[in-house]
């Protein structure tokens, strides 16, 4: 267990809990005063109060009021209603997590929780928070963020997860629930139509077989065309066209044996989001590519802000295939449980981008992945001790082959004498092609003790294992002979053939202490900590050692509170944490070629809060709010040469975030109800890059939706106008400034206000 800085851990840990005893004594106070009166209310009202959820943030199943973590749970009801389309649009309402899609858009998944997460989508960089479908783990962002398709509960799970999860959840695990198969035929088709050619079609059905055994097989697509134009080509970005399926099938072997199966695919063939440079510095990187091509002066022609045009230089492409198979098998013994999940899993991606934002051939970006993957889990669970001991054991493996190509262009100047033509599309181009291997196991333990009826204790341990090894094959491709300052002729020449290896091991603890002060409140207390493994640089420079980088950890200690008032009418949690987070890797430029590298220890501490308020049977307010203030305590020597300094912050860490939620019901008689809905949610300015480049804050903003819905009775039949963006807000999803090594700064640009209508029958 590290003890760095225990003054300051102990100072901010204490700090912390005083807030949210304050905090906490002052809400019961007033909520005491009128609770009599708001209770007799409610009983004349009649109003039914918040809902409960059942989770399975500690692999079994409980309530989430019972669950002793920071966990917020959307149930597919919800997901319906709110104004999301995929995983990564359901985080944006959860307090301290953020994310981006990165440069390439659609379904990619970079998730930030608490200041911990990954903005490198090479596959040399693991993910930071852990993305789980089924309770299996997928080992890239690319198409991380998939389409919401028949799923029956979102869960968010804030900090360490490591005692729970398999690998590398260092930061928080998000796990997607996708529904069981229905005891009843029938089914569901939903249509969509709205603003710039959407269509979409939805599909979901239930098939039983016998009373032991039964299918759901469910289906979408969706097309959009995208909101930016390139003025010379007439290409769209942000255009969305993908399609899915997946069948799951449930078998009940016998009263204590079940057997459920689950393959899914998806496809995609859209655009990634508009890319414009949002400055250029002819100096950078001493006026010329990292190959030595000169810059243009014409480049600065082209900074842009626009969200409707772009000049790009290349084609948009975006493809994705993604599919996978799940075996879960579960025997229910008289004293334990035995569940094993089998699961294979695959992606394949091809992007292209312009990182220059401008119609020469320079930093045109094109990236091939290829991600194979099969993971193996074991988990025995049971009761002892008169049900006062709960307890899981559990072993994982996971082995994955990743097969990676970024092709850059360099520059160009091949045309008349020489000089760079638009449009031209020549250039030198630089090769970075790698394959990788994984593999990683682990043996977890979680056992919670019931000291006394309200009092129990927590204890868990991970211990992980993981190798990889990496072969690399670059090259220069300068067949098209473009003029450089390295005079590298007019031929394929290779430049790194190469193959290192390497292993980590750790063991990672969690303790908890939770108090049942009765059945509407319950205190915890955790320590935890995480890990993520080391690795090799996806993108070694040329005539120097390939550069590795080790582990990264954190220590985290949280308290917190769950709460229910006034007949489960108002629900309120709480936590706050402080975390010592040690060799942070960050992904930097140092010299023209990005690099993943440990850039240093910083010191995270915070607060959330969560609420849910029925006041009637026809309103409900759900809001959120979280609190991030953190710091670099210590930089390692590559840190200040890679432009970080210790007044930086943490990637996608903002310091606020909220949400707030309001639905309201109006009962129409035989008509049915209509349901009118309000989503909001907010973050305070972030950096997308580690270094804090000008040109890679983004300002604070917030999103709004809205969407009318009118459902018959039963619900058989429902009508929905929604707005998504109502506002027209303007930001960025993601930016980079490498104004000072690559000469430019770009930024990809968030899709702008929409309006639509679905129409929904149950049949």
């Amino acid at each position: 267990m590290k003890c760095k800085g225990n003054g300051r851990i102990s100072e901010s840990l204490l700090r912390g809990a005083a807030v949210s005893a304050t905090a906490f004594a002052a809400l019961t106070g007033a909520l005491g005063a009128t609770s009599s009166a708001f209770a007799q209310d409610s009983a004349q009202e009649g109003a039914q109060g918040v809902e409960d959820i059942v989770v399975t943030a500690q692999r079994r199943e409980s309530q989430l009021q019972e669950t002793p973590s920071a966990v917020s749970a959307f149930t597919a009801e919800t997901l319906e209603a709110m104004p999301v389309s995929n995983v990564g649009d359901v985080v944006e309402f959860v307090p301290n997590v953020t994310r981006t899609s990165g440069p390439s858009g659609g379904n990619d998944g970079f998730f930030f929780v608490r200041g911990i997460g990954q903005v490198d989508s090479n596959p040399a960089g693991d993910p930071g928070v852990g993305m789980y479908i089924d309770d299996v783990y997928m080992g890239r962002v690319q198409g991380a963020s998939f389409d919401a398709l028949d799923i029956e509960r979102v869960e968010v799970l804030r900090g360490p997860q490591g005692t729970l999860f398999g690998r590398n959840t260092i930061g928080g695990a998000i796990n997607v629930i996708t529904a069981d198969p229905g005891d009843e035929l029938g089914g569901r088709i939903r249509v969509g139509l709205g603003e710039r050619e959407r269509r979409e079609v939805f599909f979901t059905g239930n098939v039983p077989v016998s009373e032991n055994a039964g299918f759901s097989v469910s289906a979408f697509t969706r097309q959009q065309d995208g909101f930016s134009t390139n003025v010379y080509s007439g290409d769209t970005f942000g255009d969305v066209d993908t399609w899915g399926a997946r069948i799951v099938g449930r078998f009940d072997i016998n009263p204590n044996w079940d057997i459920r199966i689950t393959a899914d695919t998806t496809q995609g063939d859209g655009a990634p989001p508009p890319t414009v440079m949002r400055n250029f510095f002819p100096f950078g990187g001493g006026g010329a590519s990292p190959l030595q091509v000169n810059f243009i002066p014409a480049m600065g022609g082209f900074v842009s802000d626009s969200q409707s045009e772009n000049f790009v230089s290349i084609e948009p492409v975006s493809e994705l295939d993604a599919s996978g198979a799940s075996l879960t098998s579960t025997w229910r013994g008289d004293w334990a449980t035995l569940r094993s999940i089998t699961a294979w899993r695959e992606v394949s991606q091809y992007i292209t981008n312009d990182f220059d934002g401008g119609p020469y051939s320079f930093y045109d970006g094109f990236f091939d992945t290829d991600q194979h993957q099969f993971s193996q889990e074991f988990q025995l669970s049971g009761s002892s001790f008169s049900d006062r001991l709960d307890w899981l054991f559990g072993l994982y493996y996971f082995d994955e082959t990743s097969d990676h190509t970024n092709g850059i262009c360099m520059g160009t100047n091949t045309g008349v004498q020489g000089v760079a033509v638009q449009l031209d599309g020549r250039c030198i181009e630089n090769n970075q092609r790698f394959s990788l291997d994984v593999t990683s196991w682990a043996a977890f333990t979680n056992l919670t003790y019931a000291l006394t009826d309200r009092l129990s204790i927590n204890f868990g341990g991970r211990f992980s294992q993981e190798e990889k090894n990496q072969d690399y094959d670059f090259f220069i491709d300068n067949t098209d002979g473009v003029a450089n300052g390295f005079f590298i002729p007019a031929m394929i020449v290779p430049t790194i053939v190469a193959s290192v290896d390497d292993s980590w091991s750790s063991f990672t603890p969690r303790v908890g202490l939770n108090f049942q002060a009765n059945e509407d409140l319950l205190l915890y207390a955790s320590y935890a900590q995480g890990f993520k493994s080391g690795g090799f640089d996806g993108r070694p420079t040329p005539g120097f050692p390939i550069n590795s980088y080790d582990p990264e950890t954190i220590d985290t200690y949280e308290l917190g509170l769950k709460s229910d008032w006034f007949d489960n009418r108002l629900r309120l949690n709480v936590a706050a944490f402080f975390s010592q987070y040690d060799d942070i890797q960050l992904l930097v430029n140092g010299g023209g070629f990005f690099t993943l590298l440990n850039a240093g220890d910083a010191e995270i501490r915070g607060a959330e809060f969560e609420l849910a308020w029925v006041p009637t049977e026809q309103l409900r307010i759900d809001a959120s709010l979280g609190y991030v203030d953190h710091e670099y305590v210590r930089l390692a020597p590559g840190a200040a040469p890679a432009g970080i300094d210790l007044n930086d912050k943490l990637p996608l860490t903002p310091e606020w975030t909220g949400s707030l939620s309001v639905s309201y019901e109006i009962p129409l008689g035989n008509l049915g109800d209509l349901t009118l809905r309000g989503d909001y949610s907010y973050q305070s300015e972030i950096s997308y890059g580690a270094p804090n480049g000008a040109f890679e804050l983004e300002d604070g903003y917030g999103l709004l939706g809205v969407r009318a819905t009118l459902a018959t009775p039963g619900e058989r039949v429902q009508l929905s106008v929604f707005g998504r963006n109502v506002t027209d807000e303007f930001y960025y999803s993601n930016s980079q400034d490498v104004s000072g090594a690559l000469g430019v700064a770009f930024s990809q640009v968030g899709a702008p206000a929409e309006w639509g209508a679905e129409l929904s029958l149950r049949f």
